[in-house]
C-alpha cells in the first residue's frame, strides 16, 4: 500500500518555493516594493516615447511621408488610389466637382462649406530649429459670418476717438479710469479676448503691463495702431485661421481654413483663397537651401470625405511676380537717390 505521509515529506516547503524578498523582514520587502515601484514607472517613461513613434509608422498619420512616397502618375481617369498619385485639379475644377457631388441629387447639400488644408514645411535653416505654430486674423476680400462673439477692449485718450470705437464695435474703450479700475481688480482682463491701443495711452499702459503679458498692446503684434477704429473693425469681422503643428512630425505644419460656401461665386471663393495663400507664404523662413514651403492644398468639405489635391502653381507664379515687382520698384528708387 501506497504511503501518502512519505511523499507529502518529499514536497518542498511553502518558504523555499516564495522567493527571497518574502523571507525577509517586513522592512527590507517594503524596500523592494519601492525600488521595483520605481523601475516600473521608469520603464513606462520610456515606452511612453516610443508610442508616437509606433503610431506614426502604424497609422501613418504624417503627411509628408504620404507626399513622398514614390507613387505612379496615372495616365487614365479610372485608378486605384492606393497605389497612384493623386491627381490635381485647378481650384476652379475642384469646386465645379464639389458642386456636383453636393447636387440634390447626389448628397443634396447644395450650401455646404468649402474647405481648404494647407500642408506645410516648417523646416529652418538650422536642423533642431521649425517655424513656431501661430493664430492670426485676416481680412478676406469677400468675408463671410464666422459666426464668433469677439470681445474687445481699446485704450484711447480722446473723446471723439473713444466714441468712434464704440460705434465700430469695442465692448469696453477707456483711458486712464480704466486701467485703474483694473488695477483695483473691478474689471477682468479674461473676460477680453483682444487688447487693442493708441499710441496716446502708451504711457499709462505699462502700469497694467504684468497683467496683461503676451497680449500687451505693441507693433510687432498690430495691437498698438494709430487707425484704431479699422483695427477694431479687423478684429470684429476678420476670419481667424490657426497654423498647427502635426502630432506625429514637428516639421509638417497644418492650415485648415472656411473660404466660403460652395453656392458662392467660383471666382469669390478664387480670390478668398489667393488671399489665404499669399498670408500663409508671409510666414515662409529663408532656408539656405530654397525648398518649397506649402507641399499641398486639399480642398474638402465636411459633408463627403471627397478631397481635391489644388494645383498651387498658379499662385506661386502670381506671388513671385508680385515679390519680382516690389524688387524692381525698390531698385527704381534706389536709383532715383543716387541720381539725386
Amino acid at each position: 500500500m501506497f504511503n501518502f505521509s512519505n511523499l507529502f515529506r518529499s514536497l518542498p516547503t511553502v518558504s523555499s518555493i516564495l522567493p527571497v524578498r518574502y523571507r525577509a523582514r517586513k522592512c527590507t520587502r517594503e524596500r523592494k516594493a519601492k525600488i521595483n515601484k520605481k523601475n516600473r514607472a521608469a520603464n513606462l517613461a520610456k515606452a511612453r516615447k516610443y508610442i508616437p513613434l509606433l503610431k506614426k509608422k502604424q497609422l501613418d498619420k504624417s503627411s509628408r511621408t504620404i507626399e513622398t512616397f514614390p507613387w505612379r502618375s496615372s495616365n487614365d481617369d479610372v485608378y486605384l488610389g492606393l497605389f497612384n498619385r493623386m491627381r490635381r485639379y485647378n481650384l476652379l475644377e475642384a469646386i465645379l466637382a464639389h458642386r456636383e457631388l453636393h447636387h440634390p441629387t447626389m448628397i443634396n447639400m447644395p450650401n455646404a462649406p468649402l474647405n481648404v488644408r494647407f500642408e506645410i514645411d516648417l523646416t529652418t535653416d538650422k536642423k533642431n530649429k521649425f517655424v513656431d505654430k501661430y493664430h492670426k486674423i485676416i481680412e478676406l476680400p469677400h468675408p463671410y459670418d464666422h459666426g464668433e462673439d469677439r470681445t474687445i477692449i481699446a485704450f484711447c485718450q480722446s473723446a471723439e476717438m473713444m466714441d468712434e470705437a464704440r460705434n465700430a464695435g469695442a465692448m469696453l474703450v477707456g483711458g486712464k479710469d480704466v486701467i485703474k479700475s483694473i488695477e483695483r481688480g473691478l474689471i477682468m482682463l479674461p473676460d477680453f479676448q483682444y487688447v487693442l491701443a493708441h499710441p496716446d495711452i502708451l504711457t499709462e499702459l505699462p502700469a497694467i503691463r504684468g497683467l496683461l503679458r503676451k497680449r500687451y498692446p505693441s507693433l510687432q503684434h498690430g495691437t498698438l495702431t494709430l487707425d484704431l477704429v479699422a483695427m477694431i473693425k479687423h478684429y470684429i469681422k476678420g476670419i481667424k485661421y490657426n497654423m498647427q503643428v502635426d502630432p506625429y512630425d514637428e516639421s509638417l505644419g497644418i492650415v485648415e481654413m472656411k473660404i466660403g460656401q460652395l453656392t458662392d461665386e467660383p471666382e469669390h471663393l478664387i480670390e478668398n483663397f489667393e488671399t489665404l495663400f499669399k498670408d500663409i507664404m508671409t510666414k515662409a523662413p529663408k532656408r539656405a537651401q530654397q525648398t518649397q514651403f506649402i507641399i499641398r492644398c486639399l480642398a474638402q468639405t465636411p459633408a463627403s470625405k471627397e478631397k481635391f489635391n489644388i494645383n498651387l502653381s498658379p499662385f506661386v507664379s502670381i506671388e513671385e511676380d508680385s515679390e519680382s515687382d516690389s524688387d524692381s520698384d525698390d531698385e527704381d528708387e534706389i536709383k532715383k537717390k543716387q541720381r539725386i
